[in-house]
């Protein structure tokens, strides 16, 4: 008996592609058509399967990691009342003060209203009026 080729149809690899019968031998049969093993239907099915196994796992794994990182924060931000730690606050006044600095030296009018801003920003954030 003469080997037979696979009976799928593959593109070709050339400037102008084209589909081409399958060049490996078949070595299996299944519904009546021969079919190698990359292309035989169980194979391609299992081989599907595994991927989507791998696929659910690494997102359950993620999802778990959220939730982990979600849990953290909450704690994180009981522990620091609104949510925000005191090194943040003490790090955005500073750079707000700096800000309202270099705003001040400006001559424009708009700049002037920039400071204005920023020392409001800076005076709520302090808790003053």
């Amino acid at each position: 008996m003469t080997p037979t080729k696979c009976c799928e149809r593959v593109w070709s690899k050339t400037t102008f592609p084209k589909l081409s019968p399958c060049s490996f031998t078949a070595k299996v049969e299944r519904d009546g058509k021969p079919y190698c093993k990359i292309h035989d239907p169980v194979f391609i099915a299992s081989k599907r399967e595994k991927m989507l196994e791998k696929v659910d796992r690494e997102i359950a794994e993620s999802m778990a990691r959220h939730e982990i990182d979600k849990k953290r924060f909450e704690a994180y931000a009981a522990t620091y009342g609104q949510g925000i730690a005191p090194a943040a606050v003490a790090g955005l006044l500073e750079a707000l003060e700096k800000c309202a600095k270099a705003l001040d030296s400006g001559f424009r009018k708009n700049m002037r209203d920039a400071s204005e801003t920023a020392r409001a920003a800076l005076a709520k954030a302090r808790g003053e009026k």
